[in-house]
């Protein structure tokens, strides 16, 4: 049940909760005007005209963004010690994403490297052999691995 004061029901006869605030917000079909000036409320500088911001600097958008992100990548490498998972997460990317932007931006220098264990005369090729179950020497009949 809604109870209305006159015949129509306005928006501002619905409660919603808010009878605590009612004094202080005025009833949409109050003919009170506000006096106080608009010059009170503080306002931002305005921003600096286009010639301005990079007037020494004539590269393309698309050339001054790569450059950014490229010294943010850096940064965040640095700043996590080489720990590329660390870096990503900093930067609020996922790490396979930041493999991707590294290689794009030519920075595989920072990734990290495997580093082989043997002789340093190059790859070292293993082979491996498996015998089977029988009392003798495998026949060559499958059961060896290629």
């Amino acid at each position: 049940m809604i109870l209305v004061k006159g015949e129509r029901l306005e928006a501002g006869d619905l409660d919603f909760g808010r009878r605590a605030h009612a004094s202080a917000v005025p009833h949409p079909t109050s003919t009170r005007v506000k006096t106080e000036p608009f010059a009170s409320i503080p306002t931002a500088p305005p921003p600096p005209a286009a010639s301005e911001v990079h007037a020494s600097d004539n590269r393309p958008l698309s050339e001054r963004l790569a450059d950014e992100e490229r010294r943010e990548i850096i940064a965040a490498v640095d700043k996590s010690g080489n720990n590329i998972a660390l870096a990503a997460r900093m930067l609020g990317i996922n790490r396979s994403t930041l493999y991707y932007r590294m290689r794009k931006h030519g920075l595989e220098h920072l990734l990290p490297t495997k580093t082989t264990v043997g002789l340093s005369g190059g790859p070292v090729e293993l082979a491996v052999s498996v015998t089977g179950t029988g009392t003798g020497p495998s026949t060559g009949s499958g059961s060896e691995s290629e």
